[in-house]
């Protein structure tokens, strides 16, 4: 039996034993009421077993992220808290990847490695954690909006369970889109908790929770950005502390800005030296993709060459649809035959905002993917760095849950609701898994093929040179004019050492790393001019030095915007530590107010 197959069978005895497992529960403890969020953990088991099978496994990018994560764990071991350079990339001539790319994925890769795993093992670990993390976090959320263990649970299913959540966990590894389907509910969560109780736990949380979404995936937190501003003001008070509310859901905004300071101020100030924002095109899938796909009679949504599908999924459609019968229906009479599976009950005024706002937010969104938005992304430059519009996949996913997360609270049975959600699961079933496992892809073959991995860097190459045309330098550092003995001392990433003795009355020396702002040359320990735009070899360091002995160091420092970026960041962090303790130790001074109003007292 082919691998694949095999391991949809494995998981559907997984499974039914899990069912088996549940009614056997039941029946030994009638009387004990089953946990929906218990129930909630368990599911979420299910699409990770594929996982848990040993080595690397055929996807988009698994093997990528960890030849981005052996650089960036070798960085932080050389002491750089936050690492721009890689040294392998463009066949050893180096690239700032990591200025450009999300950090927040290597930073916890580099801590599962810390604790023992191989780099491939911690990206998977990092794969089971987000997952499970985002059905707690999207639980937690709905909980809270709506007040109904049931909605929160259906919400969960269908976020969980949703196509391009499979995706990207399976096919295509999208790390940073992964870990942002589980920070993304919890930044919702803790506006949430922010309007009812203003803390500086909740200040903290909420700008903690924001700030790891932009870390891990800039271009998702761009568009999530006005969802939360427009949330926030779903959640303004109609009492006295409308004052107080405004300032701190600015200064949650602000916080998070300036947390994350160290990351998007260089990137924003410093990719004009490539052309990261200015090259490459959006793509679109057709309407078509979103509804159906094409394989396996729709369920499955990978093609055998690799292809994917990015549909929305086929219950996600129909909940949305039966949705909107909410807002039209008049004491519990809904066209027939309706009425009967739903309840009576009508909205309140809260659920109807919350309902209008994500239903608005889904329908805009859903018009961005397709192509006929295309002037919108081509305007707005921060957005030519998305490259796929069906990125806004995870947002429909996230908003469709919520949609259908009220309607179940409106189905008079919940019985009907949880059958609802049983099929969503089952109809899934096929993508529990990835195609194969690769055991010859290992740490040791990864790091052994660093230099060879990426010979170009497609739209993110810098303007002084075509990075697509480098060879792989022959020396560290070369000569191309006069005589001189070049005896390398000391090598990272970002300091090159060299002993220099010049036997001609000059010489002009190279340095075969590619230029970005922040290399510079030091000559003697003093700061040395060179120059980057020679005709011979642009893009490259290149100096002149008289007949002599000389200590020579090339090293990459931080440019003023990211000296002072990160500054500002990590004195912004100390505040919020200081503030957070201060919070946990002395809780009665750090709540500041809530909307709750006292009980009034007995006589």
């Amino acid at each position: 039996m082919p691998e694949p197959y095999n391991m949809v069978v494995i998981s559907a005895i997984i499974t039914f034993g899990l069912v088996a497992a549940l009614f056997v529960y039941r029946y030994i403890f009638p009387k004990k009421k089953l946990k929906l969020f218990f129930v909630l953990i368990l599911l979420s088991l299910l699409p990770l077993w594929s996982i848990l099978r040993p080595g690397s496994y055929e996807s988009g990018d698994l093997a990528i992220h960890a030849t981005f994560a052996m650089p960036f764990f070798d960085s932080l071991k050389e002491g750089n808290v936050v690492p721009i350079w890689n040294s392998y990339f463009l066949q050893g001539n180096g690239y700032p990847l990591y200025a450009f790319t999300y950090p927040f994925p290597y930073y916890a890769i580099s801590l599962f490695h810390v604790a023992g795993f191989s780099f491939i093992d911690s990206i998977k670990a990092l794969l089971i954690v987000s997952f499970i993390g985002s059905g707690v976090g999207i639980y937690a959320f709905v909980k809270k909006e709506l007040q109904s263990d049931i909605s929160a649970f259906t919400a969960a299913v269908f976020y969980l369970f949703a196509p391009y959540h499979l995706i990207d966990m399976h096919f295509r590894v999208a790390l940073g889109e992964t870990i942002a389907f589980m920070i993304l509910p919890f930044c919702f969560f803790m506006l949430k908790n922010m309007s009812k109780t203003l803390s500086y736990k909740n200040l903290m949380g909420f700008a903690f929770a924001f700030g790891l979404l932009i870390l891990s995936h800039q271009a998702i937190a761009l568009i999530t950005l006005p969802l939360l501003l427009m949330y926030a003001a779903t959640l303004y008070p109609t009492n006295l502390q409308k004052l107080r509310y405004t300032i701190f859901v600015g200064a949650g905004f602000i916080l998070t800005l300036a947390l994350t300071l160290f990351y998007w101020l260089p990137l924003l100030v410093e990719s004009k030296y490539t052309n990261i924002l200015s090259a490459g095109t959006i793509e679109f899938p057709t309407m078509r993709e979103f509804f159906y796909s094409p394989w396996r009679w729709g369920f499955l949504y990978q093609g055998h060459q690799g292809e994917l599908s990015f549909i929305l999924g086929y219950i996600h459609w129909i909940g949305i649809a039966l949705s909107l019968l909410l807002l039209i229906k008049n004491k519990g009479h809904i066209f027939g035959i309706l009425s009967k599976f739903f309840s009576s009950k009508s909205m309140i005024y809260r659920e109807k905002v919350l309902y209008a706002m994500v239903l608005g937010a889904f329908i805009t969104l859903f018009f961005m993917t397709q192509k006929v938005s295309q002037p919108i992304w081509t305007s707005i430059t921060l957005l030519h760095g998305f490259q796929f519009s069906y990125r806004l996949l995870l947002l429909l996913a996230f908003l469709s849950s919520i949609l259908i997360g009220i309607l179940a609270k409106y189905i008079k049975r919940p019985t009907i609701v949880l059958v609802v959600c049983a099929i969503t699961i089952g109809i899934t079933i096929l993508n529990w898994g990835n195609r194969k496992t690769v055991l010859n892809v290992t740490d040791a073959t990864i790091r052994a093929n660093l230099l060879q991995s990426f010979t170009k860097v497609g739209p993110g190459r810098t303007v002084w040179v075509d990075t697509d045309m480098l060879k792989p330098p022959k020396t560290p550092m070369e000569i191309t004019q006069g005589k001189a003995e070049i005896t390398q001392t000391y090598r990272t990433s970002t300091t090159h050492r060299y002993t220099v003795r010049v036997d001609s009355d000059t010489a002009i020396l190279k340095e075969n790393t590619l230029y970005f702002p922040g290399w510079t040359v030091f000559v003697d320990e003093r700061s040395y001019p060179m120059s980057f735009t020679n005709a011979s070899s642009p893009g490259f360091p290149m100096f002149s030095l008289l007949r002599g002995k000389y200590d020579v160091e090339v090293k990459f420092v931080d440019t003023p915007v990211r000296f002072f970026s990160k500054r500002i960041s990590f004195g912004v962090a100390l505040i919020m530590l200081e503030l957070f303790l201060f919070s946990v130790f002395r809780p009665h001074s750090a709540k500041i107010v809530s909307w709750q109003k006292p009980p009034r007292s007995r006589r």
